[in-house]
């Protein structure tokens, strides 16, 4: 979509993404009167690691259950140095060691400060907090049995200090573990160049698969084909899946009954403080036959490296899963929880497990965080009639007019993912990105602004003349716009537009 030029005309908008945008603007709306655009890029980059737990069956008889711990770090969580290589692409190295320590609970109830621990977003905690916890955490460790610890090592290369900052790319790999059926507790040392963090304690389960299997659901990245055999990745972002992109769920059913019929539930819930409210279903469908596989046979292929790798064979096996591919570019950005439930033949419904996931907006044009900022910078293409009355009334009713005036704009009604209105804010944070200078933010430059409502030039030429201001053209498919240097620091005057 960059690429293309989207022109529109003072009284019209673009659309992009229907109403899951509004979990993330109502929850950026409190005193909306104090944010911009500046101070929203300033809160919204945290540098985040991502880390999942699962567990599969034995590979073989008489084998333990394998616990599996993914990572995926960003590039900007890591501890960067400048390197001597002559490699182009390694001017920059990051060491990384990844420790798991696994401890045996048994049957003992976690207490009230260890549940609240195990929040996933507890690594993000300030220096006081983990030192705290990790007072705490040696505390409890004295009082447990320390089953074993596995570590992982590997370095992560940048060719430019840009790509150390930044949060599209990563470094991923896994840890396995052998683990006898029981109750466990997992924490994650994370060592980057002698900058060392820990995860919380994480509780984990680990089934008697053999004789009293319970339910795993992993998530796949969506494939081209979910039939077997075939071999599908983890989606290895922590508790989250990627808004607006489709995946696969695999579960496993116990003790299947082919007389029962099975359905999977997805339904919005909102999380707070520990309570969970269910706001509505979103999505209710039938298991297929066809999405039933007997026998079912996982394993990882082997390495340790990139994303894991589940290879799905059709075996022996005395397991039975389903898999099946979820529509999610249908929702919203919010919490799910993902239920498998099955109906015998007596018309009893019961729940065999479920699992809580993000729909994670990643890489959200920074506007969007907040409603009050993303109208005022549709300032760009709709007239002081319609800005006004989008900025008229209470945060709710300005949540729903703008939700309105970009629905009605949708390209593809039929997704939850709404493209032009993506490409438009994506616009604003690329012309901040190129175009800011000392005296003008991005998006009110010239530049900025032919930018936002024309999107990439086919051609630019510059040309230096002796004497004079640089000028640079922009070329599109029937337009043209020459721009004046005005002064020394990046700033450019529009002084032709034909």
């Amino acid at each position: 979509m960059m690429n293309s030029i989207l022109r529109l005309p003072s009284n019209i908008l673009l659309t992009a993404f229907g109403c899951g945008l509004l979990v993330l603007l109502c929850f950026e709306s409190v005193l909306a009167q104090r944010v911009n655009y500046e101070s929203l890029r300033g809160r919204d980059r945290v540098p985040t690691a991502y880390f999942d737990y699962n567990v599969i069956p034995a590979a073989s008889p008489g084998d333990n259950p394998e616990l599996i711990v993914s990572f995926k770090v960003e590039h900007d969580f890591l501890n960067f140095r400048t390197t001597n290589s002559d490699i182009a692409d390694r001017k920059f190295s990051a060491d990384v060691e990844i420790g798991v320590e696994v401890f045996n609970v048994g049957d003992r109830e976690l207490t009230r400060e260890e549940r609240e621990e195990l929040h996933p977003d507890r690594i993000r905690a300030s220096a006081r907090a983990r030192r705290a916890e990790e007072r705490a955490s040696r505390q409890r460790n004295q009082q447990r049995e320390s089953v074993g610890r596995e570590f992982w090592n590997g370095t992560a290369y940048a060719a430019t200090y840009e790509q150390t900052k930044s949060p599209n790319q990563y470094l991923q790999g896994y840890i396995t573990k052998d683990l006898p059926p029981g109750e466990y507790e997992v924490i994650v040392r994370f060592n980057s160049n002698q900058r060392t963090r820990n995860t919380s304690p994480r509780r984990i389960s680990v089934p008697e698969f053999d004789e009293h299997p319970k339910t795993q659901i992993y998530f796949l990245n969506e494939t081209s084909r979910i039939d077997t055999p075939s071999t599908g990745s983890l989606i290895n972002m922590g508790r989250n899946v990627f808004y607006g992109k489709d995946f696969n769920a695999l579960m496993m059913i116990p003790d299947y009954n082919e007389a029962s019929e099975y359905r999977i539930r997805l339904s919005q819930i909102e999380i707070q403080r520990g309570d969970t409210t269910e706001i509505a279903t979103v999505y209710d469908e039938a298991v297929n036959r066809s999405d039933i596989h007997n026998g079912l046979q996982i394993r990882i292929p082997g390495g340790n490296q990139g994303v894991v790798q589940f290879a799905m064979e059709d075996q022996s096996s005395p397991y039975t899963y389903v898999l099946k591919r979820i529509p999610n570019n249908r929702f919203e950005n919010a919490n799910y929880r993902m239920e498998l439930l099955e109906t015998d033949e007596a018309g009893e419904t019961s729940l065999h497990g479920s699992r809580v996931f993000l729909n994670r907006w990643v890489d959200i044009p920074i506007s969007l965080l907040n409603v009050d900022v993303a109208i005022g910078m549709m300032r760009f293409i709709v007239d002081d009639a319609t800005l006004s009355e989008l900025r008229s009334g209470n945060e709710r009713q300005r949540e729903r007019k703008f939700r309105e005036f970009w629905n009605e704009r949708d390209p593809t009604p039929e997704t939850e993912y709404n493209e032009l209105m993506v490409e438009y804010y994506s616009r604003i944070d690329h012309v901040y990105e190129n175009f800011t200078t000392p005296r003008t933010p991005g998006y009110e430059s010239d530049m900025g602004k032919v930018y936002i409502q024309n999107g990439q030039p086919q051609n630019i030429t510059r040309r230096l003349p002796p004497n004079q201001p640089a000028v640079e053209v922009w070329e599109y498919s029937s337009r043209r716009f020459t721009f004046v240097a005005t002064t020394g620091f990046g700033d450019y005057q529009l002084r032709e537009n034909m």
